[in-house]
């Protein structure tokens, strides 16, 4: 057997209404005030209220941080860690989304050590050690509670990653109570995102190991036996368990088969929005049925359907491929058809590059619609229309923005440029194969078209002037009529 390494936090708790319990995990391990990261969402809601009774009937005071972002930006983790330190918390508690959790990790090592969050950003660079922290999260999906990641946006687009065993928890929440009432939409693409990770996880070809196989396989048959029920009947805390239950499994096994510095895809990022979001949508009474027009809202939002925006490895290998010096001495033939090649993954690349301007167009404009209808809850009230309108028209704006950008106006102009490579290149190859094989080229038909017009138009003149000297000489008296004439 091939030797491997794993990890995760170090405990789990899955338990119907278990976030009451928060406070005397923290009250064991010694805290006295904690920083409690979430979002004005969840208090509104009341989600967090169990978690904050518990602290408070086992004596922890509470600082709280509700102003969490999507992708959280450095300034706010910074500012939030200023005022934590502040006031003096020795321990951390998270419930929320995916961005709350993130957040809450970092804040935890970052209170304990004097280490820049700049020079954390990249895997295993985490000195020291964090503060207490628990994270009980409110979506099935990310799995961000067992993970040693945390994602963070440092620039208006750029995305950086922290990836260190430190961020892993004390302790992981499972409280099927915070998932209760989430709209089937909603529950169905957080719950095929936890799939995803869980089968990237047991096709993986790097770390992959039988521990991490073993949670995978666990973790399809729970989101599989469970996702339906969920969506079905919102307030199936069996279901909704399995699905928490799953998504904390399938996260576990993809960190541990393919661990490493994460990509700042848009696709991801949006995936990630739209968890977070989750909470921030009031529960409608159209979007809890089980019908088609809470799906297709889904839909409509999601970009990963028609784009694929990430790097393609595929490209960069066969241009590395082409460009192999072992390769420098193959016939004009093969060499056309790597040239060919070459072309391709040039045209492919410059294609991503260029859906990836529009996919992070397109994450933009579903964090402005989820900050404005956060807070228009009459908007969501009025039905479907009201809020595709809505939708449209930010990411109507937010298209047209990006469409006027200098980045974008490159992406398509090498892809334009690109795409002109190609053909001519494609031309080239038909020439070299024809030629290889004694057939004619397209050029030699071409020039032998232009031959055979040339030759008709060439005959054509030639009947004509054979026509008019017929018309000009008169014709030669007949046999007959001259001996008629000498009798």
């Amino acid at each position: 057997m091939s030797s491997f390494a794993f990890q995760t936090a170090r405990s789990v708790l899955s338990e119907v209404g278990a976030t009451a319990k928060i406070g005397d995990v923290m009250a064991a391990r010694g805290c006295r005030k904690v920083a409690f990261v979430t979002d004005d969402i969840i208090l509104k809601l009341g989600l967090a209220d169990a978690a904050l009774d518990g602290l408070k009937r086992a004596g922890v005071d509470v600082w709280t941080c509700s102003d969490v972002q999507p992708d959280p930006p450095e300034a706010m983790i910074l500012n939030a860690k200023e005022q934590a330190r502040a006031e003096g918390v020795d321990g951390v508690v998270s419930v929320g989304g995916g961005s709350s959790l993130d957040t809450a990790k970092l804040i935890s090592v970052l209170l304990n050590t004097d280490q820049a969050i700049s020079d954390m950003y990249g895997v295993n660079l985490v000195r020291g050690e964090r503060l207490p922290l628990v994270l009980a999260p409110t979506t099935a999906g990310t799995g961000s509670e067992v993970t040693p990641i945390s994602i963070v946006t440092t620039g208006t687009n750029e995305k950086k990653g922290v990836v260190a065993p430190q961020l892993l928890p004390d302790y992981a929440i499972l409280d099927a109570e915070l998932t209760v009432g989430l709209p089937a939409a909603v529950t169905a693409a957080t719950g095929i995102d936890a799939m995803v990770h869980a089968i990237e996880a047991f096709t993986s070809k790097r770390l992959k190991n039988v521990v991490s196989d073993r949670l995978a396989k666990q973790a399809l048959d729970l989101l599989g036996a469970n996702i339906r029920a969920a969506c079905h009947t919102p307030d199936d805390r069996q279901a909704r368990g399995g699905m928490l239950l799953g998504s904390m499994l399938a996260g576990t096994a993809g960190e541990n088969a393919a661990k490493g510095a994460p990509d700042a895809n848009p696709f991801d990022t949006f995936r990630k929005a739209m968890a977070d979001f989750a909470e921030a949508v009031p529960h409608a009474a159209w979007m809890k049925d089980d019908g088609i027009m809470s799906d297709t809202l889904a839909r409509l939002m999601d970009p990963s359907r028609m784009m694929q925006g990430a790097s393609d490895p595929l490209a960069a290998t066969l241009r590395n491929i082409v460009d192999a010096p072992e390769l420098s001495d193959i016939g004009t033939l093969e060499r056309q058809g790597l040239k060919g090649l070459k072309e391709w993954a040039a045209l492919k690349e410059a294609g991503n590059a260029c859906q990836l301007v529009i996919g992070n167009a397109w994450t933009r404009a579903f964090e402005t619609f989820s900050h404005e209808m956060s807070d228009q809850v009459d908007v969501w009230q009025k039905g479907p229309r009201a809020v595709t309108d809505k939708w449209f028209a930010i990411l109507n704006d937010e298209l047209i923005k990006t469409q006027r950008t200098g980045e974008f106006l490159e992406a398509h102009r090498k892809f334009l440029r690109s795409g002109v490579d190609y053909r001519w290149r494609e031309a080239e190859m038909v020439e070299a194969w024809c030629e290889a094989r004694s057939m004619p080229t397209h050029s030699e038909v071409d020039d032998l078209h232009k031959s055979l017009y040339a030759l008709r138009k060439e005959v054509r003149g030639l009947k004509k002037e054979l026509r008019g000297a017929r018309q000009r000489t008169p014709a030669a008296p007949s046999a007959a009529k001259a001996g008629q004439n000498d009798g």
